[in-house]
């Protein structure tokens, strides 16, 4: 059991830094948050005296003979749009008939029913996420999820009460009713010791996998808007008609020395332009080299500097590798990355930066690989 519970920690490092990746598409940020929810459904106990897993006995488990109940309430975090943390309390009822009691007429045997309580903890991956990044209009989600947790079984027709450790793993599927409300449907397997039963002989293992449907309540709205590509309007302003002044009386003035002077020129500071590029390598979104840091930090002081100044965010992908697709979704996370880090990380104003994406349709340079990257330029002064 720790062995698996390493490998599910060392899987969630692994999903957490490669969903950094990818933050924002389709003009929406992840909102990392709560949520609440519950589910229900049924479970199959499979243990030694159904034979399941013999091949030198009859196997009598059936879908009916076996079915139980199982609900849980459910509490859980999403760090990122990939990667969450969730916890369940829940109850679940078996069914065992055993092939080594009485048979009875109509061919079944007589057999155990017993309940446990489960409290477990599951690292949750979206899949849908994962490969094709945060979609806040995506209609249905699909996750696997692994995790482990503690049983109690109740005594019921055995000798006592038994304690053990409970792993898990499925998948789930979610359609977003609204903005914060999924309805979830879960396939899963639970492995639990082989004690579970009150046997121990055959397999060293029990298992019950299950199905259930479930709702979830999102605490907070999935994403909040990111400014888009906008040009500024040039707004005409209305002229206004010259004053009419009644003629005056012509006063005929002694010639007075000419004194040449000069006049002071008033001259309204201009704000620069800003030519900078941020160069990634193939496949690249994120800002990890010096290079691309100190490009990042010419654009920061520049914004600093000049605080009326307004800049777009060009996201470029090279038509020489990849496909349309994918090298569209490659430029929309390389703007939008700059944007989240410039607003983010660096206070700088949401209404002062704005984004667009040419995919590999726009090649700025003849050599292919100069075109992965981001440019950013004054469009305009506020």
């Amino acid at each position: 059991m720790k062995k698996v519970i390493a490998t599910i920690l060392c899987l969630g490092f692994v999903f957490v830094t490669y969903s950094q990746e990818t933050e924002k598409i389709n003009s929406g940020t992840f909102q990392p948050g709560w949520y609440l929810g519950a589910n229900a459904g049924v479970n199959w106990f499979m243990g030694e005296g159904d034979n399941i897993f013999s091949l030198k006995h009859d196997n009598i488990f059936s879908l009916r003979g076996n079915i139980g109940f199982i609900g849980r309430a459910v509490v859980g975090y999403d760090f990122t749009h990939v990667i969450g943390l969730r916890a369940m309390l829940g109850y679940a009822d078996h069914n065992w008939p055993d092939v080594r009691l009485k048979k009875k007429a109509n061919g079944s045997y007589d057999g155990y029913s017993f309940g446990s309580q489960n409290l477990t903890a599951d690292l949750t991956v979206n899949l849908s996420s994962w490969m094709e990044g945060f979609n806040p209009n995506r209609v249905f989600d699909l996750s696997v999820f692994g995790g482990a947790g503690l049983a109690h079984r109740n005594k019921a027709d055995f000798s006592d009460d038994w304690f053990g450790a409970v792993g898990r793993g499925g998948l789930q599927g979610d359609f977003h009713l609204t903005k914060q409300l999924d309805l979830n449907l879960i396939a899963e397997a639970n492995i639990v010791g082989d004690k579970y039963n009150n046997d121990n002989t055959g397999v060293k293992l029990d298992a019950y996998p299950a199905l259930t449907v479930g709702i979830t309540y999102h605490l907070r709205e999935r994403s909040k808007k990111v400014a888009e590509v906008s040009k500024p309007e040039i707004v005409e302003k209305p002229t206004a008609p010259e004053p009419v002044t009644p003629p005056q009386p012509v006063v005929v003035e002694e010639p007075k020395p000419v004194v040449e002077t000069k006049e002071a020129t008033v001259v309204k500071p201009q704000i620069p332009d800003l030519e900078t590029e941020v160069f990634y390598t193939i496949g690249k979104t994120k800002i990890k080299t010096p290079k691309q840091q100190a490009a990042l930090a010419k654009a920061v002081d520049y914004l600093h500097t000049y605080p009326d100044a307004r800049i777009l965010i060009s996201g470029y992908a090279d038509n020489s590798t990849g496909t349309a697709a994918v090298n569209k979704r490659l430029s929309t996370k390389r703007a939008q990355e700059v944007a989240r880090l410039l607003i983010d990380e660096y206070s700088i104003s949401a209404d002062r930066v704005i984004t667009e994406w040419h995919g590999d349709k726009v090649q700025p340079y003849s050599q292919a690989s100069s075109n992965r990257l981001v440019k950013l330029k004054l469009v305009s002064a506020q």
